[in-house]
């Protein structure tokens, strides 16, 4: 699994975040929450390469 985000950062500069792993979080900024990327994905059969 590999997740990419791009936030646009205070300066007006896009950043990206990567997420590599079920069990890491993912912070979403507008609800001030997190949610692991597990939680996102129950259900969902993933195919390693």
């Amino acid at each position: 699994m590999h997740i990419e985000i791009f936030r646009l950062n205070e300066i007006n500069h896009w950043e990206l975040e990567e997420y590599n792993s079920v069990e890491e979080m993912l912070y979403i900024k507008i609800i001030n929450e997190e949610i692991a990327l597990g939680d996102i994905y129950n259900g969902v059969q993933l195919e390693s390469i």
